[in-house]
């Protein structure tokens, strides 16, 4: 198991130009379709199908880019630390989840 985690770093290593490279062109596509398409008052959650949490559209979108921004920053300074590729893909997966919640698809 150690060997494969090792082996995991050390290609994440090599590939952390392209890797960061992907996870901005993610986040930023998904904060231009944000901005596009979401209301301007942003559901963060949906609880017994009604949803809940609602916040402003920059204020949502900011958060999320922020978040996959900076841990992809992170990520590019320190490519062997594999919970700064984990952080930056759920900034990701926020940014889409909110799409979703908001957009009802």
């Amino acid at each position: 198991m150690a060997n494969l985690l090792a082996s995991w770093k050390a290609r994440l290593q090599r590939n952390r130009n392209q890797i960061t490279y992907v996870l901005l062109l993610l986040a930023l596509f998904g904060a231009l379709a944000g901005w596009a398409l979401l209301p301007d008052l942003v559901a963060l959650r949906i609880s017994d199908g009604v949803k809940q949490g609602f916040v402003a559209k920059p204020t949502a979108l900011l958060a999320h880019l922020g978040i996959s921004g900076g841990f992809s920053l992170l990520f590019w300074l320190r490519p062997r630390e594999i919970v700064f590729l984990v952080a930056a893909l759920l900034g990701i997966l926020l940014t889409y989840g909110s799409l979703l919640i908001n957009l009802g698809v």
